[in-house]
């Protein structure tokens, strides 16, 4: 059976996928409680100590405070030509 080498562990395919869903769901949950952007990283932070592949998560994190300041910028931009 396939298993991949993560850490000291291996675990099945399965089970990654399983965690990359579970992940999706927590950050899709972070982002409907609007919490500030501090309190989304430490949320992430305590999730990524239990879970499958930390440069996944790293990833998706930082793709989403990208995300988030590119439409801070794009607001401020917006109110001072106003």
């Amino acid at each position: 059976m396939n298993t991949e080498k993560l850490g000291s562990r291996y675990i099945k395919p399965k089970n990654v996928i399983s965690r990359s869903v579970q992940f999706i769901h927590l950050s899709n949950t972070l982002g409907n409680l609007k919490l500030s952007g501090v309190h989304q990283l430490h949320i992430l932070h305590m999730h990524i100590r239990t879970s499958f592949s930390t440069r996944l998560l790293i990833w998706i994190s930082v793709h989403q405070i990208t995300e988030m300041v590119s439409a801070a910028v794009s607001f401020v931009g917006e109110v001072k030509s106003l």
